[in-house]
C-alpha cells in the first residue's frame, strides 16, 4: 500500500470521525459499533477536498465506498470497493464491506463469499463472524448462525473487548434470534455465552 502521509491520514480521519461519525480503518479499537451518521454531505465535500492531497490508496477507496454506501449509492460503492481490491487484493476490510453491501442488496451468496474471504485473510475480526451469523439467520440456517455468533464471541474475547461491547453483542444476537422465532434458543445462547466468560 502506498504511504498516504500525515496530511492525508488526518484528512481521512477528519472525514469519517468528525463528519460521518464512523470508525473507518481500525476494527481493533474497543468501540467497534458504528456511530450516528452525522453530516454525510459535509463528509463527502471534505473527502473530495482531501482527494487531491491523497494518493488513491485502497484505504481511500474503502473510505469513499463506505460513504457512498451510507448515502444508499450501492453501485458507486461497489465500484470503489473494486478499485480498493485492485490495489490491495488481500485487504480483509474491503471484503467485509463488500459483504455488508451485498447483504443489504439481498445477495446472500455474494455476501457469504465476501465474508468467507475476509475471514480467510484476517481471522481476528469479530464483526465478520457477526455479520455471517446475521446472514445465516436470514437464510433460516440457525445452526450455522450460532456457529458464526460463537466465532464472533470468541474473537471479541480474544481482543479483550470491554463488557459494554460484549453486552451490545449479546443484545444484538438475542434480538436477531428472537426475530427469527428462536426465543428459547436466544435465552439459552445468552446464558451459555455469559457463563463461558
Amino acid at each position: 500500500m502506498q504511504a498516504i502521509g500525515k496530511d492525508g491520514a488526518l484528512c481521512i480521519r477528519d472525514v469519517f470521525f468528525r463528519h460521518a461519525g464512523q470508525q473507518l480503518l481500525d476494527h481493533q479499537t474497543p468501540d467497534r459499533r458504528q456511530r450516528s451518521a452525522g453530516d454525510l454531505s459535509g463528509a463527502g465535500k471534505l473527502l473530495a477536498t482531501c482527494a487531491s492531497a491523497l494518493p488513491h490508496t485502497a484505504r481511500y477507496h474503502l473510505a469513499l465506498a463506505r460513504l457512498l454506501a451510507r448515502k444508499q449509492d450501492a453501485k458507486a460503492a461497489q465500484a470503489e470497493l473494486g478499485k480498493a481490491l485492485s490495489l490491495e487484493p488481500a485487504n480483509a476490510l474491503v471484503y467485509y464491506e463488500q459483504g455488508r453491501l451485498l447483504q443489504k442488496q439481498k445477495d446472500r451468496k455474494g455476501a457469504a463469499q465476501a465474508y468467507e474471504r475476509a475471514a480467510q485473510l484476517r481471522d481476528d475480526l469479530p464483526d465478520v463472524y457477526r455479520q455471517m451469523g446475521s446472514l445465516y439467520l436470514d437464510a433460516r440456517q440457525v445452526a450455522d448462525a450460532l456457529r458464526a455468533f460463537n466465532g464472533a464471541l470468541a474473537r471479541y474475547r480474544a481482543a479483550r473487548a470491554p463488557q459494554q461491547q460484549l453486552e451490545a453483542f449479546y443484545a444484538d444476537v438475542q434480538t436477531s434470534l428472537g426475530r427469527a422465532g428462536q426465543q428459547k434458543l436466544a435465552a439459552q445462547w445468552l446464558k451459555e455465552a455469559r457463563a463461558a466468560r
